[in-house]
């Protein structure tokens, strides 16, 4: 039985996904979501870096085009050297570890946007 699941409904270390800020991706039907560590307020030795979340919408009302039930894509955590962490599906959404079919072209965009969140929030030593 599929978990149905809204943006709003998908808890994060720090409370509800939909607080964090987003970018929808181009041509797709996924949202990045993200939280930098500076918006976090946690210690300053561990300020550069992000957390992300990118879901991938299954249905949405058509005119509102509220998110009716999404999939988790990926998610993780960065820090100040780069992508550390990433997971691939969450047991949230029933997917953890876990795509079928997933269309490497619509991938590649959001790992896209998920580097150029790596370039502005992580440190280039």
């Amino acid at each position: 039985m599929e978990i149905e699941k809204k943006p709003q409904d998908i808890d994060v270390l720090d409370g509800k996904l939909t607080d964090w800020k987003s970018i929808e991706i181009k041509d797709t039907d996924m949202i990045l979501y993200y939280n930098t560590f500076s918006d976090e307020k946690v210690a300053e030795e561990t300020r550069d870096g992000f957390r992300f979340y990118c879901i991938e919408s299954l249905s949405w009302k058509t005119v509102t085009k509220e998110i009716l039930n999404c999939n988790c894509v990926f998610h993780g955590t960065a820090y100040f050297d780069g992508i550390r962490h990433l997971y691939f599906g969450d047991h949230q959404t029933d997917n953890f570890g876990y795509h079928y079919y997933p269309s490497m072209n619509i991938l590649i965009l959001a790992l896209k946007e998920l580097k150029k969140l790596e370039k502005k929030y992580c440190r280039e030593d």
